[in-house]
């Protein structure tokens, strides 16, 4: 489970979140939605330690293994495509090179022996003997090249590296998945592979993403707005839905309000008109407005204007 508790996150004077909570439980797609700069990439942040900034927690049970894709990809050398791919994988460097190396240094060390075998054990079971030919499919779904394989990351294009992102969290099968704008850069063949490779996913992930596609298929929304998080269960129709429900609950709080409004005006006329017939005066709008509102009548009249007026601002 993934609990996220930003009490507030501010850039200089800029207060960016504040009193912001989700909790992502096991099995859980969550789509988190908003405005540029609504603070949608620095929860992300906020969750992979690279931005500590903050005054909250954020709480990842140990037993979790979470992996995210990245917005860039930078210092990554001379190194392959597959390595890119694998070395991203939990403890498959470590094991790898365990089980190559190993062989020629444990002789008679029964330490060594049995880290050696824990290791194929673990190996295997994580399926990375077959991991090659799980990357090979996945590109071919993908519609890459598997000449990229081959060659250095760092000469992909943008796309491909985001591709290369996904399929490396795919073939790891993490309890916890981030994704920022996966179908970013992908056409429609590669959009149907992630969505339904999304829909098959028994872990919990938490997506940023505008394509109506991916958020067709998590369970809730989180919008992030006027520097916090609201939730809707349900996909993004049902949001839709929701946020039309509340509209028209606005809509008639305005036409209430507005009913209101016309009522007081009216009472404030007639009170005018009978003031000015009582006294055997002209009626004198200007005169009158000036005298009720220096008097208590007058006042109570103005500050009920005043609340109605409030009210129609906040609908």
């Amino acid at each position: 489970m993934l609990h996220i508790q930003i009490n507030e996150k501010s850039f200089g004077s800029k207060k960016l979140l504040s009193n912001f909570d989700l909790r992502l439980n096991k099995g859980d797609k969550v789509g988190l939605i908003g405005r540029n700069g609504s603070g949608k990439t620095t929860i992300f942040s906020m969750i992979l330690g690279e931005d500590k900034d903050f005054d909250g927690i954020i709480k990842l049970n140990n037993s979790d293994i979470l992996m995210s894709t990245s917005q860039e990809h930078l210092h990554e050398g001379s190194r392959s495509t597959i390595d890119f791919i694998t070395n991203k994988l939990p403890g498959y460097v470590e094991l790898k090179k365990i089980i190559e190396t190993y062989p020629g240094l444990m002789g008679e060390d029964y330490r060594l022996q049995a880290k050696f075998s824990d290791a194929i054990s673990e190996f295997s079971s994580k399926g990375y003997y077959d991991i090659e030919n799980e990357i090979l499919s996945l590109f071919d779904s993908y519609q890459l090249s598997r000449t990229l394989l081959e060659r250095p990351f760092k000469e992909l294009s943008g796309g491909q590296k985001r591709l290369c992102d996904l399929i490396a969290i795919q073939v790891a099968n993490p309890t916890i998945a981030l994704f920022d704008e996966p179908t970013n850069h992908m056409d429609y063949v590669a959009k149907a592979a992630f969505i339904k490779w999304l829909k098959n996913f028994n872990g919990s992930c938490l997506i940023i993403s505008h394509d109506r596609d991916v958020l067709a298929e998590v369970d809730k929304i989180v919008e992030l707005k006027d520097c916090t998080g609201y939730s809707y269960p349900g996909n993004y129709e049902a949001y839709l839905n929701q946020n039309s429900v509340k509209t028209v609950g606005k809509m008639q709080g305005f036409e209430t309000t507005e009913k209101q409004i016309k009522n007081l005006k009216q009472q404030i006329q007639y009170a005018k008109v009978n003031k000015c017939r009582s006294s055997g005066q002209l009626f004198s709008p200007m005169a009158w407005a000036y005298r009720s509102h220096t008097r208590a009548s007058g006042g109570q009249i103005w500050r009920r204007i005043t609340q109605a007026l409030q009210s129609l601002s906040s609908v």
